[in-house]
């Protein structure tokens, strides 16, 4: 197996375990509720794991969009 293969088997290993995807309702490491509305763990076969994501206000509103590295 050549170095490539594993660095993507790894990555998609690490894709298949975050839970981040795009849809999904999860807690921001701060505890606020937030809905992931775009994003990509791999790009190309590379680790990206750059999102978009609104906070899910008490009322079911979501904020303004905010966007960084997942967790």
């Amino acid at each position: 197996m050549s170095l490539q293969q594993i660095a993507n088997s790894t990555n998609r290993g690490l894709e298949t375990a975050s839970n981040m995807k795009v849809g999904k309702t999860t807690l921001h490491p701060d505890g606020r509720r937030v809905k992931i509305t775009n994003g990509q763990f791999l790009s190309n076969g590379r680790a990206s794991n750059f999102w978009h994501w609104r906070e899910v206000k008490k009322n079911g509103k979501l904020g303004k969009e905010e966007t960084g590295y997942g967790w």
